[in-house]
């Protein structure tokens, strides 16, 4: 689709390894490519995700927001 074949990544991917063609296509559809910029914030602690990322190329970095009693 975008940079690259969604569906052959997804084939390749270790996470989808025991998935059929079929399978690999119905999914296909339904992933979105994004790109971020340094700095950009993917994932909020504490908040509820709705869907799964994988990392296809390039760097992230975690940080915790430790608060009064943590530890």
């Amino acid at each position: 689709q975008e940079l690259f074949k969604v569906e052959l990544f997804l084939a390749k991917h270790p996470l989808f390894a025991s998935s059929t063609v079929e399978e690999i296509k119905k999914i296909t559809p339904l992933v979105e490519v994004k790109s971020y910029q340094v700095g950009d914030v993917l994932i909020e602690e504490n908040q509820p995700l709705a869907c799964l990322g994988i990392i296809v190329s390039g760097k992230i970095n975690i940080n915790r927001q430790y608060h009064k009693g943590d530890m």
